[in-house]
């Protein structure tokens, strides 16, 4: 038998769930080491740890592709294997949650880190740390995907942002000619922006091709931007030492469509009915994002009245606050008024007593002595309207305080409103 017929493991779908260990072992050894494709997507019996088993079987093996549904127990394996493929030059990884940064850091230290040309991120916990690691470790680094699903922040993938673009850019312009990424795509990340992708477009020497569809802060009409002849998808660009760059965006599908003809595959769907369920499920997040959009904003709405209740409440307190506060003034000036009448009378009661001493009118003693009295009645009445006014400046000033928690609360009320907005603003419902 030819080795030649064996160089793919890549079958039809409905084959895909009958390969088993045993028939991967046979093939490896029929292609004589010419295995140059693992292809493990929709093979639920043949994973990462039986290819290892085969060993020198698959030493020129160029391309792998995990098959996501089984990647939690295949990829422990994978970062094994990947060390054992000296001449691997595509990794895709693609929609294995559990690639994050740490498995971007074994991939660039492994054997295959100086001839991997390909590798396909879409939507792993990789972040603009992973993204970097990649960029400088993978001298060969041709193609990187970076992308999420649209939406994809419902999902809580790790973000990826233009601090991994202006990275590139870095590496770009140190390297100069011998930085060779061609394919770029960051489809989905909603934190990447134009100033990110301008340093990418002007300083990456071999650049291509770029995809930026679903990206809330990138022009999907970019600058500088010209219609590609031919229609074929994409936007020219003048790239860097006027190196022609294909923009791929929501606007530029030959038939004026927000979703290009190869969109399903791009994303690991094949068949027109597995592109249907992805369609579906694409419609079912724009739906949620819809209503998530309709109950911030009623949310919004909701703190905002809460806030004008607070804050008027706030302000019937302050007022309430300000006249006990005058009239506990009040009370103390009068206070003040009657200790000074209380001053007067006592020193006419006090001349009525020296003189009443001296005559020795007895009528004359007994007049002074009331009036003592009645000084020491004011004297009581003065010092009760200073205690009062005192305890009503006290609570003046308990109500002031309590306003100003009043105000306080409102206006957090408020800024909590205000991120809601500004959150959805930022994410759009758009991917990380």
């Amino acid at each position: 038998m030819s080795p030649n017929l064996w160089t793919s493991t890549s079958l039809p779908k409905e084959l895909r769930p009958r390969l088993t260990p045993d028939a991967f072992e046979h093939i490896a050894r029929c292609s004589r080491r010419q295995l140059s494709e693992i292809d493990l997507r929709g093979v639920s019996h043949v994973s990462c740890a039986h290819i290892g088993l085969c060993g020198a079987l698959c030493e020129n093996t160029k391309s792998l592709r995990i098959n996501a549904e089984e990647q939690a127990k295949s990829i422990p394996a994978a970062l094994s294997l990947c060390s054992g493929l000296p001449m691997l030059s595509t990794l895709d990884l693609r929609w294995c949650p559990h690639v994050d940064d740490g498995v971007v850091a074994h991939i660039c230290r492994a054997n295959c880190g100086n001839t991997l040309s390909s590798l396909l991120l879409r939507g792993c916990q990789v972040s603009d740390e992973g993204v970097m690691l990649a960029v400088r470790y993978l001298p060969m680094l041709a193609t990187l995907d970076i992308g999420a699903w649209p939406f994809s922040r419902l999902h809580g993938l790790r973000s990826v942002s233009d601090v991994s673009l202006f990275f590139i850019a870095q590496c770009a312009a140190l390297r100069g000619k011998s930085f060779l990424l061609q394919n770029l795509c960051v489809a989905g990340r909603r934190l990447a922006t134009d100033e990110g992708i301008d340093a990418v477009v002007a300083t990456c020497p071999n650049l291509g091709r770029l995809d930026v569809r679903h990206c809330l802060h990138i022009a999907q009409t970019p600058r500088g931007a010209v219609a590609q002849p031919g229609g074929c998808g994409g936007i020219w660009r003048e790239g860097c030492e006027g190196q022609p760059v294909i923009v791929v965006s929501d606007q530029s599908t030959p038939d004026g469509s927000t979703t290009p003809p190869n969109y399903g595959e791009e994303f690991g769907i094949r068949e027109s009915s597995d592109l249907q369920t992805a369609t579906g499920l694409l419609q079912l997040l724009q739906s949620i994002a819809a209503v998530r959009a309709a109950a911030e904003l009623q949310a919004r709405a909701t703190a905002e009245a809460q806030a004008a209740d607070m804050l008027a409440e706030a302000a019937e307190v302050q007022a309430r606050a300000s006249e006990i506060n005058s009239q506990a003034i009040d009370m103390q000036s009068q206070a003040a008024e009657i200790l000074s009448r209380v001053s007067d009378v006592q020193v006419q009661v006090s001349a009525m007593q020296a003189q009443a001493e001296e005559q020795g009118h007895v009528e004359a003693r007994a007049q002074a002595a009331e009036m003592q009295a009645q000084v020491a009645q004011m004297q009581v009445h003065a010092a009760q309207m200073q205690v009062h006014a005192a305890q009503m400046q006290i609570r003046a000033t308990e109500m002031q305080g309590q306003a100003a928690e009043m105000q306080s609360s409102a206006l957090n009320i408020r800024a909590q409103a205000a991120s809601l907005s500004l959150e959805y603003a930022a994410g759009g419902g758009g991917g990380g």
